[in-house]
């Protein structure tokens, strides 16, 4: 009778929360952050979604005007997406129409606003699916009079190392490559003996098969002038030059098409990792899956996760934005359980940057779990 009970007051308590207007809580949790707000911007996977051993959180940089929007984990390099509409290149957001801003922020997700050039709008979402996966996705719409030409080049760039091209999957329009990963941290070095991998399979994908793809060994200006319209050379064509083997830089791909005036095109790159140790097949499995995934179910689920916060009215934006984001943070710390455990734990960061964040237990950072019992 009990377990009938209880039962029941969690199916009401659902249907309760469920019936609370979206709309309202969306309004509270919007932040319209700009580049100078002081957002918290480090991405990991779900608790459920997420695992110790081989787990990729992300850094994102969306107020960096000398740079593109970019999810960065600091062993495993950075992805991003360079922008060219009507043959004119975009390297940075500094160079945008209109800079980016975040309108939410969520443990595993951003969304954010902004125009690289007249007439285009894009919507640009990211989430961290799992410890293994993650996606970003671009609404691009012609908000203009006239038709565009709009080609996208998704990056995966490694600055500390050597990516190697193990070759290229066109069933699954991507790259499969390989990369080191020292377990050597700023402080709190990770322990191999723990089951950390250091040897990482990558998969570097897109959601609709590339126009074209490449690999490179330089930076992004001589990628600027290889994929610039005004560039002079016997040998100029259209695509990247499809290489399929070798050590580079930095991989790309290549998405193209001509919009119409009102027209809506979604661009997806994904980006997978795991350990050379796990079968290729899994990681596969996931990735295509997430060419189709659709994403406001994740944005609706974190609607629901933090419903029941307190709505504190705060005297200015940046207090409320440092409210969201502590417990951002607090909620993208949770491992679910695992080991010895039968209960779900937390490790200090998941901030790809720190090694103590998996290394030791900070007593003092305890106290945070009081204020995260409301998630």
């Amino acid at each position: 009778m009990r377990r009938l009970i209880s039962l029941f007051f969690l199916i009401w308590g659902s249907c309760s929360v469920t019936a609370q207007s979206l709309d309202v809580l969306s309004k509270y949790l919007r932040l319209d952050a700009r580049p100078d707000d002081p957002l918290y911007t480090t991405y990991a996977a779900a608790m459920s979604r997420s695992r110790l051993y081989g787990d990729k959180a992300y850094k994102m940089d969306y107020y960096s005007g000398c740079r593109p929007v970019t999810y960065s984990s600091d062993q495993a390099g950075s992805m991003f997406c360079i922008w060219k509409v009507d043959g004119v290149v975009i390297l940075n957001t500094g160079e945008f129409l209109s800079r980016p801003v975040v309108e939410y922020s969520f443990p595993d997700m951003a969304i954010l606003d902004y125009e690289p050039f007249r007439g285009i709008s894009v919507k640009e979402t990211f989430l961290v699916y799992s410890s293994m996966s993650a996606i970003v996705d671009m609404e691009i719409t012609n908000t203009d009079k006239v038709p565009h030409e709009v080609a996208v080049y998704p990056v995966l760039y490694f600055d500390k190392d050597s990516l190697l091209i193990r070759g290229f999957d066109s069933l699954h329009g991507g790259y499969v490559l390989q990369h080191y990963e020292s377990p050597y941290r700023l402080i709190s070095s990770l322990k191999t003996e723990y089951g950390y991998p250091t040897r990482i399979r990558d998969l570097f994908i897109s959601g609709s098969p590339p126009y074209s793809y490449g690999g490179y060994t330089g930076d992004m200006n001589d990628f600027y002038n290889s994929i610039k319209t005004d560039f002079y050379s016997d040998k100029r064509t259209d695509t990247l030059d499809r290489l399929k083997e070798g050590f580079v830089r930095f991989a790309a791909l290549h998405l193209k098409k001509r919009l119409r005036p009102g027209e809506t095109v979604n661009f997806r790159y994904i980006r997978g990792a795991q350990s050379q140790l796990e079968s290729l097949d899994s990681l596969t499995r996931e990735t295509d899956a997430l060419r189709t995934l659709f994403l406001k179910t994740f944005y609706e689920d974190n609607l629901m996760l933090f419903s029941r916060i307190p709505r504190i009215t705060f005297k200015d934006k940046d207090e409320k934005l440092i409210y969201i984001g502590a417990f951002n943070l607090a909620r993208g710390c949770m491992y679910p359980p695992s080991g010895k455990t039968r209960y779900n734990f937390y490790a200090f960061s998941r901030n790809p940057l720190w090694g103590w964040g998996h290394g030791h237990q900070v007593l003092h950072e305890s106290l945070s779990m009081l204020a995260y019992a409301y998630l």
